[in-house]
């Protein structure tokens, strides 16, 4: 993990990289691509746990098929 000493340099040299005003640009951008990132990682999460719930649900099916089918050949 990054400290706040080492972002402090970061934000100096990009400071003298780029300038106050393009600077304040790049940062927007940055937030913006890292909100981005964190929708879709969610939207990800999301589907699966869709798919493990919709698979969970059809072995819970199938298991009470079986068991359905075990007790019916022992009557």
């Amino acid at each position: 993990m990054i400290g706040s000493g080492e972002l402090i340099v970061i934000a100096l040299i990009a400071f003298l990289l780029f300038g106050s005003k393009n600077l304040s640009s790049i940062m927007k951008d940055i937030g913006k691509g890292v909100k981005e990132i964190n929708k879709t990682k969610e939207e990800i999460k999301e589907e699966i746990k869709e798919e493990l719930n919709n698979d969970t649900i059809e072995i819970v099916q199938n298991i009470k098929s079986i068991k359905d089918s075990i007790k019916n050949n022992l009557n």
